[in-house]
């Protein structure tokens, strides 16, 4: 949220700069930068869609059930997407806000669930066995006790605990009402917006956009390494994460390049072609026989030549 604050200003004078109208401009982020006064500056010159903790629900918009719920669209992994559009207050005004489910965040969401309660109970029950046992070592305290329900994330709801440090005192009991909820709440999110008169399925295809800048975060982690720099000057690191932008842009051009005949084609990502295309080995030989040497690619498969072909890679090859 402070990185989002400090560049907020430069970001949306760059949106005057290159936007006719500012109100064309969409800005999309999620929970980590919700702030009131940031939003409101967001919506003095152009629009925002944003995602609601849940803390921060109007009305129990959460617990709407799943088949109250419109359907939008299916996914390209075949994960139906639900929404319906309401009005609540958020961040000091009414404003448009879409409950959405999604058919694979739900599933996803439902296993870590269990997960957590399986852990749950070995952490209660281990606790309610050693506490007040006494035996080597100092007793319990309140904040080791919090540190241990700590680490059962969203599951800690469910369990209807407490501890007493004088008494060295533990006891638990797992609710069930509340696990309900978070199972009936799986795979749901609150998205706002500033726009007034957007459907449904327009506010959660827009944010769900953000995908393709998360997946850049992610190329730069891996494929496409932003680390190690080895510069200390602030101009010299402003240049080498500038170029590695450029590296960027032309990853994705070249991703759109070969998007219906090699990503969708196969089912892969680009992640895949490019660990392919870093894996491709040109074989020179000569027969004895001759002087001219000839250029082939190595284990070249169906995935190769298609890439080979669509990007004309074969220019690289020397004729020999």
């Amino acid at each position: 949220a402070k990185i989002f604050e400090d560049s907020l200003p430069s970001l949306l004078n760059l949106v005057e700069e290159v936007a006719e109208d500012p109100k064309d401009v969409t800005l999309i982020f999620d929970r980590g930068c919700n702030d009131e006064d940031l939003i409101r500056l967001i919506e003095d010159k152009t629009h925002c869609i944003g995602k609601l903790k849940r803390n921060q629900d109007p009305d129990e918009l959460l617990r709407t059930p799943v088949d109250e719920l419109d359907h939008l669209f299916t996914t390209d992994k075949d994960h139906e997407v639900r929404g319906l559009t309401n009005e609540g207050e958020a961040f000091g005004k009414c404003r448009q806000i879409v409950v959405m489910w999604h058919e694979g965040t739900a599933a996803k969401k439902k296993k870590r669930l269990k997960r957590y309660r399986e852990k749950a109970f070995e952490v209660c029950e281990d606790l309610e066995e050693r506490v007040g046992k006494g035996g080597p070592g100092p007793d319990f305290t309140a904040k080791g006790i919090q540190r241990e329900m700590d680490s059962l994330r969203e599951v800690e709801k469910a369990i209807d605990w407490s501890f007493d440090e004088e008494s060295q005192s533990y006891s638990w009991e797992f609710n069930k009402d509340e696990w309900e909820r978070l199972l009936d709440e799986a795979g749901k999110s609150l998205l706002f917006t500033s726009h007034e008169g957007w459907k449904a399925e327009d506010i959660v295809r827009a944010y769900a956009g953000k995908w393709r800048i998360e997946r850049n975060f992610r190329l730069l982690k891996g494929p496409v390494p932003l680390r190690p720099i080895y510069h200390w000057k602030d101009r010299r690191i402003g240049e080498h994460c500038f170029l590695m932008f450029i590296l960027l842009l032309v990853h994705r051009f070249l991703m759109e390049e070969i998007r219906e005949s090699v990503l969708e084609e196969y089912g892969i990502g680009g992640e895949t072609v490019l660990r392919l295309l870093q894996e491709l080995r040109l074989v020179t030989s000569k027969s004895s026989d001759t002087n001219e040497p000839e250029f082939v690619v190595e284990d070249r498969g169906a995935i190769e030549n298609a890439v080979i072909q669509s990007l004309n890679l074969e220019r690289f090859v020397p004729d020999g």
